[in-house]
């Protein structure tokens, strides 16, 4: 039977009507309050009591009571385990915790906290069950209207790309749940669609800006000490003036330049280049072993961090990498919102293609497990397109010349 609200609503009074839910099951009839006035979260609890019915005909009254009600009492949780079996923070932790789910992955970390977020959204003690099509637009559009964390961003709401992260490890728990035939899984689960999120980043960075950007970062060791009693400044820029020098240069990650070690840099003697060996497969984000060549201005930013112990940026970080490079942006008045430090392997790539590079020669370069990734560069190629244009009119003029 349908939800139907229940009470009366007076000139002036607030709305306190709430939804009753009437079933029968195998003969018998159940009528209880949802305590809401929301009529999809009414429907989700008259499909938990309709679960817990189906497990056992028999089940208290006062069980499914609490069911509906949300108790944190044990006879709650007794009546979830009768109406779907596993919660939903009890299939995330069981996921978390597998050695062969998640455990072993790199960003168990993010996995863990976007699981937090989608329990705290549709509830922890959840059956999985009884999830249907409503909840999954309601955890997206919670999602999608959410305020990003931190005083930096106050009014910005999630990306695309963050809200489709959250949503994938529901997508990713509910394929496991159906892989391995869990106790008290229904045959199927709701779809999880992904939002639309924004076009890649395409800012590349010009010979300008970027010596603008890297002679502001230089000048930040220069500025006064702060007041007396005050924290002394630290005047280690220059070091940061590398880092930046080799990301630009040689298209790394700024995780991957951060982790470099002095065995990954293989520089000959009596030679200006050199080559950097990727070959720590669990660091890097794609899993892939690589060899990124050494430019001569790379290989100089390299030899100019000798003595550094274990590696040429072991001693530096990534939170104050994009403290420098922000006040460095700021100073330089340059505004553009994808003007960040992943512009720079952005820049390195685009550089590429403009020398002439094959877009399959840059895949490889930056270590992209797909072409369509790379092909956000793919515009660049018109140059590249424009001038093989020119020599095929510049053949058709020789030959006729010759003729």
């Amino acid at each position: 039977m349908p939800v139907k609200l229940k009470g009366h609503v007076r000139p002036g009074d607030a709305d306190r009507r709430y939804y009753m839910i009437r079933v029968q099951v195998d003969g018998r009839r159940v009528v209880v309050s949802s305590n809401s006035n929301d009529k999809a979260i009414a429907l989700r609890k008259e499909s938990m009591v309709i679960n817990a019915l189906r497990a056992n005909i028999s089940i208290p009254q006062e069980d499914i009571v609490a069911l509906v009600t949300g108790s944190n009492t044990a006879r709650h949780k007794a009546a979830i385990r009768h109406s779907g079996g596993m919660t939903l923070k009890e299939a995330f932790d069981k996921c978390l915790k597998s050695p062969t789910i998640w455990r072993n992955i790199k960003a168990i970390s993010l996995y863990t906290k976007n699981c937090e977020v989608i329990e705290g959204i549709l509830g922890a003690d959840t059956p999985i069950a009884s999830l249907s099509h409503t909840d999954i637009e309601r955890l997206t559009l919670t999602l999608v209207e959410k305020q990003k964390p931190g005083k930096d961003n106050a009014g910005k709401t999630l990306s695309g790309a963050t809200v489709n992260n959250h949503l994938a490890c529901l997508r990713r728990m509910f394929n496991v749940a159906l892989e391995q035939h869990w106790d008290n899984m229904p045959t199927g689960f709701p779809k999880v669609p992904s939002v639309k999120k924004r076009k890649g980043r395409e800012y590349f960075m010009s010979p300008q800006h970027e010596k603008e950007i890297f002679e502001a970062v230089l000048k930040m060791d220069e500025d006064r000490p702060g007041p007396v009693g005050g924290h002394p400044r630290k005047r280690d820029a220059h070091r940061y003036h590398l880092l930046f020098t080799v990301l630009v240069e040689s298209g790394l990650r700024l995780s991957e330049a951060l982790g470099l070690l002095d065995g990954e840099l293989v520089m000959p003697r009596g030679k200006d280049t050199g080559m950097i060996e990727l070959f720590r497969t669990d660091d890097l984000k794609t899993g892939r072993a690589r060899s990124v060549p050494m430019t001569a201005t790379c290989r100089k930013a390299f030899e100019a961090c000798r003595g550094v112990p274990d590696g040429p940026f072991k001693d530096l970080n990534d939170r104050r990498a994009q403290d420098i490079w922000d006040r460095a942006k700021k100073a330089a008045k340059i505004k553009h919102r994808d003007c960040v430090i992943h512009s720079l392997r952005h820049t390195c790539a685009s550089r590429l293609l403009e020398s002439g590079a094959d877009i399959k020669l840059v895949k490889e370069w930056l270590g992209h497990t797909n072409i369509a990734t790379t092909d956000i560069y793919a515009h660049l190629q018109t140059k590249q397109l424009t001038g093989a244009a020119n020599m095929l009119h510049l053949l058709r003029q020789t030959a006729a010349a010759e003729a």
